[in-house]
C-alpha cells in the first residue's frame, strides 16, 4: 500500500484533510545485545519543534508508553531521565544504550472527518526508505475509539502490516533485531563429524570475540569485556576438552595464544567487577562511613582507565590481529586427509557423550572428597571442573532431549553459583586487602582505611557463611535422579573415543 493507496482507502469512509507534516530524523537506541528489542520495546530519539524528544514505545504496535524531552544522549541507566530510568534500568542493568538504527524521512499528517465535519481520527504516515510500505500510526480521539478499531480492521483487509518503524528501518538496512547474542544456540546433528562440529562451535565463539573488540577498546560498557572473556574461556575449554579432534600441534599453539588473551584481559575486568559492586559495598557499611569510600572509588576508576588503555593496545596489536586471522583460517579450512586425529572422524554425539560423562565423573569425585575441613583451594578446583562440564553440556545440548539436559544444566548452574559466590568473596577480600595496603602507603585517610577494613571483614564473614552451604548444594546436584540422567544421556562406547 502506497501513501496514495492509503488516502483512497480512507476517503471511502471519511473526509480526509492533510495538514502540514514535518521531517522525521532521529535514532533508535538499544543496548548492544538488544535488551529493549527482545522485551518488545523500542526507544526513538528525534527532534520536534527544536526540542529533542525521547519516545518509548511498544515495538510491534508502536503504542507510546512514555515521552520525555531531554537534550542529552541515552547512555547508562543511571543517566536516564524519568520515567525512562525506572522503566529501562532493571532491563539494561550494566549495559549502555547505543545508537542502533538511524531514521530519516517525511511524516505526513492526516485528519479524518465524519459526516458532521468533526475530526474523529488523526493519522501519521511516515514514508519509508527503500520502497517499503508507509508506516501508519492511528491516533484515536476520545469518544471515537470504535472509529479507530474500524480503521485498523480496514487496513488489515487491504493488506497493511502491523509493524514497528524500527523493524522496517532494520529491513531497509539489511539487518534484523537481536542480531547479536553471546548465548550458545547450536543445532548440531548427532552423526556430524566431531571436528566439523567443533569448528562450528568455535567459529561462533570467534564471532563473539570479534563483535566485542570495538566496545572493549572504547570502554563503552563493562559487558563488552565480559562477553569477550567468556568467549575466550569457552574457546580454551573447547580446545582442552575436545580431545584428539584437532592436530595436537595446532591445539597447543592456540591454547597458548588464547591463554595470553585471557591473561591480558583479566586486570581490566577485575576493576570492572569492583566498580559494579561498589554500591553494594557502600550499602553494607554504617552510614557514617559511606562517604569515606569516595577516595577508594576514585582509586578504582583511575586504575580501570589505565588498564583499559593497556588492554586496548593489546587488542590493536599485530599479535592479536594475527591470532584472529589465523584462527579463522584454521576453523574455516577443510580437514586434512594427511593427518587425521583419532576422534576427528567420529560422530560428534559419541565424542561429546564420552567427554561429558568423563568430566561429570571428575566433578563427582572431587565434590565427594570435600569435607568441612577441606581448604578453599579444593572448592576452587571443583568450580573449575564444574565450569568445564557446563561448557561441554551447553556446546552440545542440541544433541540431547531439551527437557532432560536442560534440567541438568540448571542444576549444575545452581551448584556453580554457590561455588562462585564462595570463590568471589575470597578473591575480593584478598584484593581489597592488597588495595588497602597500597592506599595506606599513598597516605589515604584514616576513615577510608577503616571503611575498607570493615568491607574486608564483612566479605570474609560472608565467605564463611557460603562455605557452610556447600554440602547441601552438592547433595542437591548429586541426587540419584540427576545421577541416573547423566548415565542415561551420556554413557557411550568409550573404548572407541580417545582422551
Amino acid at each position: 500500500m502506497t501513501p496514495d493507496d492509503l488516502i483512497r482507502t480512507l476517503a471511502e469512509r471519511w473526509a480526509v484533510q492533510e495538514v502540514p507534516g514535518r521531517k522525521v530524523e532521529g535514532v533508535y537506541f538499544d543496548t548492544f545485545d538488544w535488551r529493549l528489542y527482545r522485551e518488545g520495546l523500542a526507544l526513538f530519539v528525534g527532534r520536534e519543534g527544536g526540542e529533542q524528544v525521547w519516545s518509548l514505545m511498544e515495538r510491534q504496535s508502536g503504542r507510546i508508553l512514555a515521552v520525555c524531552r531531554n537534550d542529552g544522549e541515552p547512555g547508562m541507566a543511571s543517566s536516564l531521565p524519568e520515567p525512562m530510568g525506572s522503566r529501562l534500568g532493571p532491563l539494561m542493568e550494566m549495559r549502555r544504550l547505543l545508537p542502533q538504527v538511524p531514521v530519516a524521512g517525511d511524516l505526513r499528517l492526516f485528519s479524518l472527518l465524519n459526516e458532521d465535519g468533526k475530526t474523529v481520527l488523526r493519522l501519521e504516515c511516515q514514508e519509508s526508505p527503500a520502497n517499503l510500505p508507509p508506516l501508519v500510526r492511528i491516533l484515536p480521539l476520545r469518544g471515537y475509539e470504535d472509529e479507530a478499531l474500524a480503521l485498523e480492521q480496514r487496513l488489515r483487509e487491504e493488506g497493511a502490516r502491523e509493524v514497528c518503524p524500527l523493524d522496517e528501518a532494520l529491513a531497509a538496512l539489511g539487518r534484523r533485531g537481536g542480531d547479536y547474542s553471546s548465548k550458545l544456540n547450536f543445532a548440531l546433528q548427532p552423526h556430524e563429524r566431531a571436528d566439523l562440529a567443533a569448528k562450528h562451535i568455535l567459529l561462533h565463539l570467534l564471532g563473539t570475540i570479534e563483535a566485542n573488540v570495538e566496545g572493549v577498546c572504547n570502554d563503552t560498557d563493562s559487558e563488552f569485556l565480559h562477553d569477550l572473556r567468556v568467549a575466550v574461556r569457552r574457546t580454551r575449554s573447547a580446545l582442552t576438552q575436545m580431545k584428539a579432534v584437532f592436530e595436537a600441534g595446532a591445539v597447543e599453539r592456540y591454547k597458548a595464544e588464547f591463554a595470553w588473551l585471557g591473561q591480558v584481559t583479566g586486570p581490566a575486568r577485575d576493576w570492572d567487577v569492583f566498580l559494579l559492586k561498589f554500591e553494594d559495598y557502600s550499602a553494607n557499611l554504617p552510614s557514617g562511613f559511606r562517604e569515606a569510600l569516595a577516595p577508594f572509588h576514585r582509586y578504582l576508576e583511575q586504575h580501570q582507565a589505565s588498564d583499559y588503555r593497556l588492554l586496548a593496545d593489546h587488542l590493536r596489536s599485530g599479535r592479536f590481529r594475527s591470532l584472529l586471522q589465523e584462527w579463522r583460517g584454521f576453523l574455516e579450512s577443510q580437514p586434512s586427509a594427511a593427518t587425521t586425529p583419532a576422534n576427528a572422524g567420529l560422530s560428534v554425539k559419541e565424542v561429546a557423550s564420552a567427554r561429558i560423562h568423563k568430566m561429570y565423573r571428575r566433578v563427582m569425585r572431587e565434590g565427594r572428597a570435600i569435607g568441612d575441613e577441606s581448604p578453599a583451594a579444593e572448592l576452587h578446583e571443583l568450580r573449575k571442573s564444574c565450569k568445564k562440564l557446563r561448557y561441554l553440556m551447553e556446546f552440545f545440548q542440541s544433541l540431547y532431549p531439551a527437557g532432560r539436559i536442560g534440567g541438568l544444566i540448571k542444576a549444575l548452574k545452581t551448584l556453580l553459583d554457590k561455588l562462585g559466590d564462595h570463590q568471589d568473596l575470597q578473591v575480593q577480600a584478598g584484593k581489597l586487602e592488597a588495595m588497602a595496603g597500597e592506599m595506606r602507603r599513598s597516605r589515604a585517610g584514616t576513615q577510608t582505611l577503616l571503611a575498607m577494613g570493615m568491607l574486608i571483614g564483612e566479605l570474609s564473614q560472608r565467605q564463611r557463611a557460603e562455605r557452610v552451604h556447600f554440602s547441601a548444594a552438592f547433595a542437591q546436584f548429586s541426587q540419584e535422579r540427576n545421577r541416573e540422567l547423566f548415565r542415561e544421556l551420556f554413557r557411550s562406547n568409550k573404548e572407541e573415543v580417545s582422551g
